[in-house]
């Protein structure tokens, strides 16, 4: 359990969507009023769905809308650009049993100035359990003062996490990886509009590479998991 405590630094939650109609809301209930959150930005991608009109009845919510399918990364700019904290806290929108506790403890070491950065390590993901960290999780909290001014504008839409990864290597930054074992994560596969749903995921390693190299990509886990502070 995280103590309760006062902190004078918020944190502003940031939220890419794209056609989750059947999945936002359950990701949305934990945060919304949450102690350490403030602002809630959710960046609807250009959904062809009922996403926005769920996304509408959040009334506690900042809501911007690209008028077409940008990617990720782009929107997850447009909300870093938007956000009027300091510390970010990124989410995918489609967890499963995410709950006010996790948010609690991934948001919790940086505020308390106890890390620099932290990264939720899901419970259905096998090889990066092993691993002991996971270099494409989208939960991650961090002062965005550590990312390059402009450099978002040039990344595949797939790019944000290696991106940011790299920083944390490069820079070793104090990180600690916080276990989320029981929150999971839809697939790319079960997502896929393509019978062959394989390639979602070809396209987001593709991607990946061309942001870190060959080398960063099968090493990012690996070394995240080296960085990774001791237990408490």
């Amino acid at each position: 359990m995280v103590k309760k405590r006062t902190f004078n630094q918020m944190v502003t939650c940031i939220i890419p969507a794209y056609n989750e109609e059947s999945r936002i809301s359950k990701v949305l209930i934990p945060i919304i009023n949450h102690p350490f959150i403030d602002e809630v930005i959710v960046v609807d991608d250009g959904s062809t769905d009922k996403t926005m009109d769920i996304l509408k009845k959040f009334k506690k919510i900042r809501l911007i809308r690209n008028n077409k399918n940008l990617g990720k990364t782009f929107s997850v700019f447009r909300g870093i650009r938007a956000s009027r904290n300091n510390i970010i806290f990124l989410l995918d929108a489609d967890l499963i049993n995410l709950n006010r506790e996790n948010i609690s403890r991934l948001i919790f070491p940086v505020v308390n100035k106890d890390a620099e950065v932290t990264i939720a390590l899901l419970g259905n993901i096998a090889a990066f359990r092993i691993i002991g960290a996971d270099s494409g999780s989208g939960q991650r909290v961090f002062h965005k003062n550590i990312l390059k001014s402009g450099m978002l504008d040039r990344l595949e839409r797939y790019g944000l996490e290696s991106y940011i990864n790299q920083i944390i290597i490069s820079h070793k930054l104090s990180l600690k990886i916080v276990d989320w074992k029981n929150v999971g994560c839809t697939s790319k596969g079960e997502k896929a509009s393509s019978n062959f749903p394989v390639w979602a995921y070809v396209s987001m390693w593709i991607q990946m590479i061309k942001t870190v190299g060959l080398l960063g990509f099968f090493l990012q886990s690996f070394q995240l998991a080296k960085l990774n502070l001791k237990n408490e």
